[in-house]
């Protein structure tokens, strides 16, 4: 299984200059992967999904090592298709984690915003709704933290199951 996750890996991070890989299917109903759009077939270009660079995760270069020794291909048409359910969850948790990064960046604008009105707050009236708005970002960042909370454990979850 580490295999995989390894795979996954490089298929995600296979071109760390240009930060992206697309992921096309041919008419054979084959699945491919590459980090170069000139090798998707020109008729599947504009339908080809886009994805960005992802960090890099410790140990890669080990793993990458491990993945030049045993390069094969899976035997078996599950394998195939418990690595491409894998893939998706590994792209779905790294979707969440950009909303929760700019969930995060938000969260600090508003506050920062916050801090900066209230040199400028003058009567009761405003004092009233600054405090309002501090506790709706007080109720926000409680959400986003039991949300980054969830996130982590089911990045950990993933992460146990793939090594």
């Amino acid at each position: 299984m580490k295999f995989v996750y390894v795979l996954m890996i490089l298929f995600c991070i296979s071109s760390p200059l240009f930060g992206e890989y697309y992921k096309y299917t041919d008419k054979d109903g084959i699945v491919h992967f590459t980090d170069n759009l000139a090798n998707v077939p020109v008729e599947q270009r504009t339908t080809a999904d886009r994805y960005e660079e992802i960090k890099t995760p410790a140990g890669l270069d080990r793993d990458r090592a491990a993945l030049k020794q045993n390069k094969q291909e899976p035997s078996h048409k599950q394998d195939v298709e418990n690595k491409s359910k894998t893939l998706s969850r590994f792209q779905t948790l790294n979707r969440e984690k950009k909303e929760l990064d700019n969930a995060y960046e938000s969260l600090v604008k508003r506050k920062q915003a916050l801090r900066k009105a209230k040199s400028s707050i003058s009567t009761s009236a405003e004092s009233a709704a600054h405090q309002r708005k501090v506790r709706q970002l007080n109720q926000a960042i409680t959400d986003y933290e039991q949300r980054r909370k969830a996130f982590k454990k089911r990045a950990g979850d993933f992460n146990a199951q793939n090594d």
